[in-house]
C-alpha cells in the first residue's frame, strides 16, 4: 500500500495547483478518496491523508500526560514542573524583504470546552523576543465549543478548498486570504508564532503597542487545549516566488482525534513525513537530511522530536549511547535537531558532502592465538560497525559477532579477538560473510505514546546523495527493557522483517518486499502507552560492503620457522625487535594494533595502520 501512495503522492506533486503553501498540505492533503464510495477514508484506514492535526496544551494540566509540552506557547507559559524551552517553538525563517504569508483552522474537539478569541503573535530573537505582530482571530459562536474561527477574517482557512490551494495570490484564485507580514529588519531571523486566546496570559508592558503575554491569567477559565486540521506559514520573497523548506520546530505535536472503540484506533495520513536536519560533525554549517514516514502510526496525541541520543541522560535512561538510545518506560526524550515539513531550503542549509570509506582485514597472532585487524578509512567522526557473520545468513544471530567502534576522520583499527559471542574459539580456515557499514552524526526519532504502529516506520536519505538518488536507511532500535515489561506487546522474536526486539546490526526500512521496520501494537491496543520508543539511524550510513574472509592467521609472521613469541626479528630484516621499537616488545598491541603490523602492512590504496 505505502508504495501505491507514494506514487500517487509524486503524481500530484507535479500538479502546479499544488506548488504553494507549507504546512499542513504536506502532511494532511486531504485529497485521497474511496473509488468505492466516492467519500474520504475514515481516520482508522491507513489510506486516510486527513489524520494527523497540529495541536497544543495536551499537558498534565489539561488532565492528561506531557504530550505537547511548551509547543506553540510564550515563554510564560512554563511552570517549575515543565519549564519552557526555546525549542519548542514553530519557526520560520526569513531573510530580508521576504514575506510571510500565514492562516489556520481550529476545530472542535470531543470533550473539549468553551473556547475564547484566537491570539497569534509572531516574534524573532532569544527569551521574550521582539514582537513584530499580533492578530486576534474571532471565534464562530455557531459552531461546537465556539472552536471554529469566523471566515470573514485574514488569517483563517475556511474549508477543504482553500487549505488545498494555499494563500491568495489574486482576488478570485479560490485561495484563503492570509495573514502577512515582511522581514523589514535587514537581516535574515528565525521568526516564531505563538498561540494563545484572549486572555489566557496577562500584558507585563514590555513589548510597546502589543500584548507582550508575559503572565499567565489565573482566572482564564476557557479551554487551552486546541486541534487545528489546517494551517499553512508560507514564505515568499519579493518577486512572489515561493521559498519552501523554511518552517521547523525542533518539537511538534499533534493528535489524529479520538476514535471510536478504544478512542486511539484512528492513524496518521499516508502522506505524514518530516524532515530532520543534522549537522555534519566534521563540515560545521552543512547538512544530512532525512525523511521520516510517520504514516500508519496510532497515537490519540504525540509529540515528534529527533536528536543525537534517544532519551535525556538520567539515572534511569544511563549515560552511553548505548544505554540512552534504547525505548524507555515513560517521557524520555528530548528535541535537539530541527525538524522540517519540507526538504530544507538547501541556499540555507547546504549539504554536507558524501563521505568516502575503505574498509581492509589481515589476520595476525597474539599470544599463540589468532585475531583479525580490520582497518577502515572514513572522511568523518561516527561509528563503524562490523557484523562478523559466522552462519553468513546476512543477520546478526546466533553466535554471530557485531564489532562497533567510534572512529575520527582518516585510518581507525578495530581487533576481533577470535572468539565468538559464546566466547569460543572460531576455527582457522572458516569462511566468513563480513559486513562493514560506516555510519555517523546518529540521529534518533524517540516518540512518546504512540499506541500502535502495525505499519512500521521508513526513513529515506534525502541528501547528500551519490547522483541524485535516495535511497531507504537503515534503521535500528532495541526494545529490550520494553520485552522484559511488556513482552506480549514486544516480544524478543517477532515476524519478518523485525525479526527480533533489538536490531543493532540494522535493517533496510523499506525494499521490494516489505515497507516499514520496527512494528509495535495492532489496529486497536495501546502497546506504547506512557513508552518512550525510540528507532535511530545516522545522518550518513555507507551502503554495507560485504566481503567472505577465510579466517587465517599465522603465528610465525616473517615466515621464518620461528614462532613470534621466540622470534627476536619479526620482520626478518636483520634489526632486532627490541632495537627497532626503542626497547618495547613488539608483539603487544598499541591502540588495537601490533606494533610490526603498524609498520608493515599496507592498507590497499590508503597506505599502512595508523599507531
Amino acid at each position: 500500500m505505502r508504495i501505491l501512495l507514494r506514487a500517487i503522492v509524486s503524481v500530484l506533486a507535479l500538479a502546479p495547483s499544488l506548488l504553494l503553501a507549507e504546512g499542513s498540505r504536506q502532511l494532511t492533503p486531504n485529497r485521497a478518496v474511496n473509488p468505492a464510495t466516492n467519500l474520504p477514508y475514515p481516520l482508522t484506514d491507513p489510506r486516510n491523508d486527513r489524520a494527523g492535526f497540529l495541536t497544543h496544551d495536551v499537558n498534565a494540566a489539561t488532565g492528561g500526560l506531557n504530550l505537547s509540552l511548551g509547543f506553540l506557547k510564550p515563554q510564560a507559559w512554563g511552570t517549575n514542573d515543565v519549564p519552557f524551552l526555546e525549542d519548542y517553538r514553530l519557526h520560520i525563517r526569513l531573510k530580508a524583504g521576504e514575506t510571510l504569508h500565514y492562516g489556520v483552522h481550529r476545530v472542535a474537539r470531543i470533550g473539549g470546552g468553551t473556547h475564547a478569541n484566537l491570539l497569534l503573535t509572531l516574534r524573532y530573537g532569544a527569551g521574550a523576543g521582539t514582537i513584530v505582530s499580533q492578530n486576534k482571530l474571532l471565534r464562530d459562536p455557531a459552531t461546537p465549543s465556539q472552536a471554529g474561527l469566523l471566515t470573514d477574517q485574514a488569517g483563517v482557512i475556511a474549508n477543504t478548498s482553500q487549505h488545498q490551494i494555499g494563500p491568495s495570490l489574486t482576488a478570485g484564485d479560490g485561495g484563503y486570504e492570509p495573514l502577512t507580514y515582511t522581514n523589514n529588519t535587514g537581516v535574515t531571523h528565525d521568526f516564531y508564532v505563538e498561540f494563545t486566546q484572549e486572555g489566557e496570559f496577562t500584558n507585563k508592558g514590555t513589548q510597546p503597542g502589543f500584548n507582550d503575554l508575559g503572565a499567565r491569567n489565573p482566572n482564564f477559565m476557557s479551554a487551552v487545549r486546541s486541534e487545528y486540521d489546517f494551517w499553512d506559514f508560507t514564505v515568499r520573497d519579493a518577486a512572489g516566488q515561493e521559498k519552501p523548506g523554511r518552517l521547523f520546530s525542533k518539537l511538534w505535536s499533534f493528535t489524529t482525534t479520538t476514535s471510536g472503540g478504544t478512542g486511539y484506533e484512528n492513524r496518521l495520513s499516508a502522506n505524514f513525513a518530516l524532515f530532520p536536519l543534522i549537522e555534519s560533525p566534521q563540515h560545521r554549517g552543512q547538512y544530512y537530511v532525512k525523511q521520516i514516514e510517520l504514516a500508519g502510526i496510532r497515537p490519540l496525541v504525540f509529540y515528534f522530536v529527533s536528536n543525537a541520543n534517544g532519551s535525556r541522560a538520567s539515572a534511569a535512561t544511563g549515560s552511553t549511547f548505548a544505554e540512552r538510545r534504547r525505548s524507555q518506560a515513560g517521557n524520555t526524550g528530548y528535541p535537539e535537531y530541527p525538524n522540517f515539513v519540507n526538504n530544507p531550503d538547501k541556499e540555507l542549509w547546504p549539504s554536507a558532502p558524501a563521505p568516502r570509506f575503505v574498509t581492509s582485514q589481515r589476520g595476525f597472532c597474539e599470544g599463540g592465538l589468532g585475531k583479525v585487524a580490520f582497518t577502515t578509512i572514513s572522511d568523518e567522526t561516527g561509528t563503524v560497525a562490523i557484523l562478523i557473520d559466522l552462519n553468513s545468513n546476512g543477520v546478526q544471530d546466533g553466535d554471530d559477532v557485531l564489532l562497533e567502534q567510534s572512529v575520527v576522520p582518516g585510518a581507525n583499527t578495530l581487533v576481533w579477538n577470535g572468539l565468538d559471542r559464546a566466547g569460543k574459539l572460531v576455527a582457522a580456515g572458516l569462511p566468513i560473510k563480513l559486513s562493514f557499514t560506516s555510519q555517523g552524526a546518529p540521529v534518533n526519532f524517540p516518540v512518546y505514546d504512540v499506541e500502535g504502529n502495525s505499519s512500521g516506520l521508513r526513513v529515506q536519505n534525502i541528501r547528500p546523495s551519490v547522483g541524485g538518488n535516495t535511497y531507504y536507511d537503515r534503521l535500528y532500535w532495541d526494545d529490550s527493557q520494553l520485552t522484559a515489561a511488556k513482552p506480549q506487546f514486544f516480544p524478543q522474536t517477532r515476524p519478518a522483517p523485525d525479526m527480533a526486539s533489538v536490531r543493532t546490526d540494522g535493517v533496510i526500512s523499506s525494499t521490494a518486499a516489505y515497507q516499514g521496520v520496527h512494528r509495535w501494537g495492532d489496529d486497536s491496543n495501546e502497546a506504547g502507552n506512557d513508552y518512550t520508543i525510540n528507532t535511530w539511524t545516522y545522518g550518513f550510513i555507507s551502503a554495507p560492503s560485504e566481503t567472505i574472509y577465510t579466517y587465517a592467521y599465522s603465528c610465525d609472521f616473517d615466515q621464518d620457522g620461528v614462532d613470534d613469541l621466540a622470534d627476536i626479528d619479526d620482520d626478518n630484516d636483520g634489526i632486532t625487535d627490541l632495537s627497532e621499537s626503542f626497547g618495547i616488545d613488539p608483539d603487544v598491541l598499541v591502540n588495537g594494533t601490533p606494533r610490526y603490523l603498524a609498520g608493515s602492512f599496507m592498507v590497499p590504496g590508503v597506505g599502512a595502520f595508523a599507531m
